[in-house]
């Protein structure tokens, strides 16, 4: 896969900025590029598409006119010529072009697998000091965001404190508020939000929707990384959480299913009114509010 694609859809799928039409029945399916192992892609029927390369697997949104895949990033259209002939598909980026050919089968590095939580058991000893072990990097985690000086290293924590919540619900399963406490519960939400890994992110979803049905964890984190993970994965988000910018500086919610029925969703779960939330991003961004991310024609 060309470089200047795959930075381009690591930057798309983290934002979720355009919108989804069906794509031609010809183009759905799994492809793989020409003199590569590890490079493919796959079109679902619901504009849902998926990349995989350079050993990163990612997924966004397209809206598929005659001969072209649209992506819109910060408000800017992004257009890619395509042409399709049977089982080779040949798609141009930056003057260049790219050959994929059909497969028969969806392959492995297209498929995501959520992480698996273990079963073991803590004693108190241990859960007193996991809790301060949570608390620690909980600090270290908003430290390298609010200190300027210190963003610079802001992936490097991220990659470590992904690390380690990984092994560590591998063997104790999720750290859920009824055994760790509110907080750890709260911090590992935390470490899960900024850590990009879908395969984490998917598989904690229902733990700590389960924290939240009991009233033990806020909901708005749950509503964050549900939405979040939505838009990784290509599809709308639910709650309205995640906002954007257009090229006019302009705050908008990013793709999501059936906007009239948002501000009924954040209610029930006990969200602020979304109005309320998208006046918050614009002050904060002098710039101001526009609703929802226009669909793709």
């Amino acid at each position: 896969m060309h470089p200047v694609i795959a930075s381009l859809l690591l930057v798309l799928a983290s934002s979720g900025l355009f919108a989804a039409s069906d794509p031609p029945p010809a183009l759905i399916g799994s492809w793989q590029e020409d003199g590569t192992e590890g490079s493919y892609c796959r079109f679902e029927p619901d504009g849902t598409c998926t990349m995989a390369g350079a050993g990163t697997l990612q997924f966004f949104r397209g809206a598929f006119p005659p001969a072209k895949i649209i992506v819109k990033m910060q408000g800017q259209r992004i257009e890619l010529p395509y042409d399709l002939s049977g089982d080779v598909l040949h798609l141009t980026v930056n003057d260049k072009q790219e050959t994929y050919r059909r497969l028969t089968e969806v392959p492995a590095a297209l498929i995501i697998t959520p992480l698996a939580f273990g079963s073991g058991t803590a004693d108190a000893k241990r859960i007193a000091e996991l809790k301060k072990a949570f608390a620690k990097r909980e600090r270290e985690d908003q430290a390298v965001r609010t200190d300027p000086s210190k963003q610079a290293k802001m992936g490097e924590v991220d990659r470590d404190n992904t690390t380690w919540l990984k092994t560590l619900v591998g063997e104790l399963g999720w750290i859920d508020a009824t055994r760790f406490g509110a907080e750890a519960a709260n911090t590992a939400f935390l470490i899960v939000q900024h850590s990009g890994d879908l395969p984490l992110m998917i598989a904690a979803l229902p733990a700590i929707e389960l924290d939240v049905k009991k009233k033990k964890i806020d909901c708005q984190g749950y509503a964050l990384l549900f939405d979040r993970t939505q838009l990784y994965l290509g599809r709308k988000q639910r709650f309205g959480t995640q906002v954007g910018q257009n090229d006019k500086g302009e705050m908008i919610v990013l793709a999501c299913e059936h906007p009239a029925e948002v501000e009924k969703r954040r209610k029930e779960i006990g969200l602020f009114p979304l109005s309320q939330y998208l006046g918050f991003f614009a002050s904060q961004n002098h710039g101001k509010a526009i609703g929802f991310e226009p669909e793709e024609e």
